[in-house]
């Protein structure tokens, strides 16, 4: 706008106004000892303006969901009255969206609360519940309006059982609201004394689902709300910079107030609040943190004129500052959405950008009294999510300077009894003696310019005079007087009148309109009226009683109304409005209730009063009966509670609760019929308790008669040890002889009987009769053992104290127990371990038998030695009895005549038998040859004896020994060129004559049926008395070869010689085995190089003069086993 235009407006709206100046010190003045003020100059542009959010902005509440009335209204019987918790609001997005059909900057505002309360009722249920409320606001930054509300509501119920908590979802709801236009909940900017409404319509869509609550169906229409400044100052909530916040009060299209909010500045939002949520109930909340986000750059608008004429061109200032230091070439966007005036925009070196723009004449949504409409300028950083934001008031008649006493702004703070509360047109205006007041006069500049210091005349309710400084305004600048005023002991009853005058001089000509310059602000003073209650002190449940105030007093001689509020059953409270001051109530269940009574007056002055009332219980009734009077015992028998009444119960469902003192109920104890079986005979008790819901008990009994029966259910069980043995298709049990059997039977019959039964056992009832067994109780178990096979019986009979027999399944009073006794084979369950023997060696058999206990003294048993022959020509080769029992010692004297294995067998007394081929291993013994001469010295010629006697074998083999003698092992006789192995006599013994004279080397051989044994005696044989001459001519070469070898006989003479002493160390005689063995290895080593080596002489030196035995141990490795002579039979064989 050029600076010319400017000023024709500003000349033509100060045409018609005076112009002049009053300078006022800013003081505080003492009226008299009950009057006092101060001044005090609000500061900024405006009274309170819109103020920009930022994302992550963070608001955090203590609070509370009145939910009673909202859950009644759905049909649900609860004691649910407010559920405290806590709630979080968030700025979450900064965007754009089209609203009524603008493009406008908006906030998204998401808050989540959590509530709760413990142990409630719902439809008769104990349990705990719990709401998770999610809400998202959508709100035009311009004007902070509310286009759209959702709310996502999760209500669950954790329900008592016993000892646990059973989840029950009671609903899901989803919410959403939409406002068109959008709803100015606060109409910046804000004074105390404004009101504004709106016309606008709405659409609400529900979805969810639940079991408790009803989900309404969608729903649009047109509504209109109202909304007021209705005070300024302390809301109840201690919060930094909130001590001065302004309650603004919300109002229907009735014209009822709906819900309140107090706003505070400092905290850019609400510091306590109480609302109707979208869903029908009633949000209060108070602030306990605020968490705004960081602002290190911040955008500051300031316009040329706060209020402003319409169609006007004005000029603003946008800043931007980063901690305070200019921001130069700032991108941003400047916006007037209401008449959409969207530009870019840059700062200049100082951060700056100036600008005009024209007001417009678009009308605000909200139709307020003082004002045309108020428009929103923002200037924001895209990029960043930065918002700076102004609001631009615009009226119709606009002065160059308006300063107004708005009487409608005035606030009154009283204090009573240390009680400070702030009035207002909600609660009223009044006081009595004694009150403290404080009055809040505002004076705002509603004009173009500011206005000159002047002053302000007040006249106290007592007829005072006072003037006090009103300092410069601005345009929309407001400046608040506080007044303090004592309500004096005797100020007369009535209204009092607060008179304030601007400008009392009218020294200020540029005020274009002086009409507005006084303003009277009433208060009445009254008297406190006292409550007086009047009602019994005990009564019973349902009986009506009428409790009265109407002795109640009103000292100032005006109305007043009662307002009962009475504590009902849950200990939730009704609040009642009676014109007669006259309640007439009854209690449908017992306890201590409160009654107060509340009297208001005509100047919303209260008193109260409260008393107690005990209402009493009134017991429950019930009538038990059955359906038999006499029933036999352990049959079924229903007792029934046929009537049962309690007048106040809470549970018509169930109004007692019922309890059996019989834990045997087959409907359980809890529950009106009780089926039993008594399992004693005799008069049976029963008794049944009925409890109503206030924990009065009544008692009720009732008897029949239970006769005896007969035991029943009589069953048998047969074991085998831990075995149970189950019976074949024909009911038989099957065991074996001489098994022991424990029979186990048992019955059934009643309590008093059950101990007492009698059994009566006949084990074997075919063939030992005289055999029972009695046993008494509820079980019976006997042992016993059969010794012969076939079917056996045994027999059972149980009988009780009564003499009542029991019957079987089968019908008869004895039960008939079938048992198959089957034979035991005889077996052999151990034989003693053998080594291979030698002939002649005694072999020992030690066979280990069994069978059953009678058959064990019975059992035949028979050794077969010989498996291969039919002794007992029985047709069979394997069943002889050649030795009859399990132990036998026996001697083969023949290993080839020893069979492979003998055989043994067992029989019992039923001719089942067991048998087994016992392996034997006779082996044959190594016969050991013994030579012997009759002389020590034959003659040449002369007749010699040779004898094998003393050889050693086996005494069959001995019978039957081969002898082989080569009576010189010199000569070979049978040419077959092995001088040794000849054949020249055969015979134990035999007679050879020696035709020449010498030593002659005389072999012996012995053979059994598969071994033999060699040993060598040297014989020197004397030469037959002779003529010399003869004889030389006759053996001169034998001479010659004698004198030949005699040189070699010397030099081996010594050698013999030791091999003579070795041997003589030897036992004259044949060695046995056993003595041969218990000679170290060493030794018999020693004895084998001896003899191989007299061996070899004797071979060599034929000649050489020798006398004595010497025995050949070849093959050593090859000795018979257990080859044992005793001493007695070496020596026999030596005399022979």
């Amino acid at each position: 706008m050029e600076v010319d235009q400017r000023k024709a407006i500003l000349l033509s709206l100060l045409f018609f106004s005076p112009i002049a100046t009053i300078i006022l010190s800013d003081a505080e003045y003492n009226l008299d000892e009950n009057l006092q003020y101060k001044t005090e100059a609000s500061s900024g542009t405006g009274i309170i303006d819109v103020q920009g959010w930022q994302i992550n902005d963070n608001w955090m509440y203590d609070g509370y969901l009145d939910v009673g009335d909202f859950i009644a209204s759905s049909g649900v019987s609860t004691n649910i009255e407010s559920l405290y918790g806590t709630l979080e609001k968030t700025v979450t997005e900064i965007y754009i969206s089209e609203i009524d059909n603008l493009s406008s900057i908006t906030y998204k505002l998401e808050s989540i609360g959590s509530y709760s309360d413990n142990n409630v009722n719902l439809n008769g249920q104990n349990g705990d519940i719990a709401v998770e409320m999610t809400t998202i606001e959508i709100i035009r930054a311009s004007d902070m309006a509310v286009t759209s509300q959702s709310a996502i509501v999760d209500i669950d119920f954790c329900a008592d059982v016993l000892w646990w908590c059973v989840d029950i979802d009671v609903a899901e709801l989803n919410v959403t609201n939409s406002y068109s236009p959008a709803l100015e909940g606060l109409d910046f900017p804000l004074s105390v004394g404004e009101t504004w409404g709106s016309d606008y319509h709405q659409e609400t869509e529900y979805s969810g689902e639940s079991d408790y609550v009803d989900i309404p169906e969608d729903s649009e229409d047109d509504n209109s709300s109202s909304w007021s400044v209705v005070s300024q100052g302390y809301s109840g909530v201690s919060y930094t910079g909130c001590s001065q916040s302004y309650n603004i009060t919300t109002y229907n299209s009735e014209g009822e107030e709906s819900g309140y909010r107090w706003y505070c500045p400092a905290i850019r939002g609400d510091v306590k609040s109480s609302f109707i949520e979208s869903i029908g109930f009633a949000a209060v909340h108070e602030l306990t943190a605020y968490q705004p986000s960081t602002r290190s750059k911040v955008i500051e608008i300031d316009i040329e004129y706060p209020l402003s004429p319409v169609d006007t061109n004005i000029s603003a200032w946008i800043t931007v500052t980063n901690q305070g230091t200019p921001v130069a070439n700032q991108t941003m966007e400047f916006r007037y959405e209401i008449e959409d005036d969207i530009r870019q925009i840059i700062t200049d070196e100082n951060g700056t950008y100036h600008l005009e723009f024209n007001t417009g004449n678009t009308p605000d949504s909200s139709e307020s009294d003082s004002d045309f409409a108020s428009h929103g300028l923002i200037s924001w950083i895209p990029d960043q999510n930065i918002i700076g934001v102004s609001s631009l008031s615009m009226d119709l008649n606009v002065h160059e300077v308006d300063l107004i006493a708005r009487n409608e702004g005035v606030t009154v703070e009283r204090t009573r009894d240390n009680n400070t509360i702030t009035l207002d047109s909600s609660v009223g205006f009044n006081a009595i003696s004694g009150d403290s007041l404080v009055f809040s006069v505002p004076v705002v500049n509603k004009g173009l310019i500011s206005s000159p210091p002047t002053q302000l005349r007040v006249d106290s309710p007592d007829g005072n005079t006072a003037f006090t400084y009103v300092p410069s305004l601005n345009s929309l600048e407001e400046s608040r007087v506080e007044i303090n005023w004592t309500v004096p002991e005797f100020q007369p009853y009535g209204l009092a009148y607060l008179e304030f005058l601007i400008d009392p001089e009218e020294n200020i000509s540029e005020d274009g309109n002086k009409s507005n310059n006084q303003g009277l602000f009433s208060l009445y003073v009254g008297a406190l009226p006292t409550a007086i209650l009047s009602s019994p002190n005990e009564i019973n449940t349902l009986e009506e009683v009428v409790i009265s105030g109407l002795s109640s007093l009103e000292p100032d001689g005006g109305d007043f109304i009662c307002e009962f509020e009475i504590e009902i059953v849950g200990g939730s409270f009704n609040n009642i409005l009676e014109e007669d001051c006259e309640l007439e109530w009854s209690w449908d269940d017992d306890g201590n209730y409160s009654i107060s009574l509340i009297i208001t007056d005509e100047e919303s002055d209260q008193s109260t009063t409260q008393t107690s009332i005990i209402v009493l219980n009134r017991p429950p009734e019930i009538t038990l009966e059955s359906n038999y009077e006499s029933i036999p015992v352990l049959s079924e028998v229903t007792f029934e509670i046929t009537e049962r009444n309690d007048l106040d119960t809470q549970n018509p469902n169930s109004p007692v609760d019922i309890l059996w003192n019989n834990t045997s109920c087959k409907e359980g104890q809890i529950g009106l019929k009780c089926t039993i079986t008594p399992n004693s005979e005799g008069e049976f008790f029963i008794g049944v308790s009925a409890t109503d819901d206030d924990g009065e008990t009544v008692f009720a009994s009732k008897s029949i008669e239970v006769t005896n029966i007969a035991p029943y259910d009589g069953e048998i069980e047969v074991f085998l040890g831990t075995q149970k043995l189950t019976p074949d298709n024909r009911g038989v049990f099957a065991a074996k002889e001489g098994e022991i059997l424990t029979i186990r039977g048992w019955a059934s019959d009643s309590v008093n009987d059950i101990d007492d039964l009698r059994f009566s056992w006949m084990p074997d009832a075919e063939n030992n009769a005289n055999i029972i067994y009695y046993h008494e109780g509820s079980e019976s178990i006997i042992n016993h053992s059969y010794n012969y096979t076939g079917l056996q019986l045994a027999t059972l009979q149980v009988v009780d104290n009564d003499n009542a027999t029991l019957v079987f399944d089968n019908g008869e009073e004895m039960l008939i127990i079938p048992i198959e006794i089957s034979n035991i084979q005889p077996s052999i369950v151990a034989l003693n371990q053998r080594l291979p023997v030698g002939e002649g060696e005694k072999l020992i058999f030690d066979v280990g038998i069994s069978d059953s206990l009678n058959d064990i003294e019975s059992l035949y048993s028979c050794f077969d030695i010989d498996p291969l022959t039919d002794s007992d020509e029985s047709g069979l080769t394997d069943d002889d009895c050649d030795y009859n029992s399990n132990y036998m010692e026996y001697t083969w004297e023949d290993s080839d005549a020893a069979p492979e294995f003998i055989i043994f067998h067992v029989t019992d007394d039923d001719g089942a038998s067991a048998s087994i081929d016992i392996e034997i291993d006779v082996r044959n013994i190594r016969p050991t040859a013994v030579a012997t001469v009759d002389e020590i010295k034959p003659v040449q010629g002369n007749i010699i004896s040779l004898s094998a006697n003393g050889t050693i074998d086996s005494e069959f083999d001995i019978e039957n020994m081969i002898y082989h003698w080569d009576i010189d092992i010199s000569i070979d006789s049978d040419n077959d060129g092995d001088p040794a192995n000849d054949v020249d006599k055969e015979g134990r013994w035999v007679q050879v004559i020696y035709d020449t004279e010498g030593k002659k080397n005389i072999k012996l051989t012995v053979y059994d049926e598969s071994e033999s044994n060699s040993v060598y005696m040297v014989v020197d044989v004397a030469k037959s008395p002779f003529d010399i001459k003869t004889s030389f001519k006759q053996n001169s070469a034998s001479i010659l070869l004698i004198v030949l070898v005699c040189g070699a006989g010397l030099v081996l003479a010594q050698r013999y010689r030791e091999s003579k002493e070795l041997e003589s160390k030897n036992e004259e005689g044949v060695m046995s085995i056993d003595q041969l063995f218990d000679r170290t290895d060493r030794k018999i080593t020693q004895e084998k190089e001896i003899k191989n080596e007299s061996r070899k002489e004797i071979e060599d030196f034929i000649s050489s003069p020798s006398k004595g035995i010497d025995y050949d141990v070849l093959e050593e490795d090859k000795m018979p086993i257990n080859n044992i002579l005793s001493e007695e039979d070496i020596e026999a064989l030596f005399e022979e």
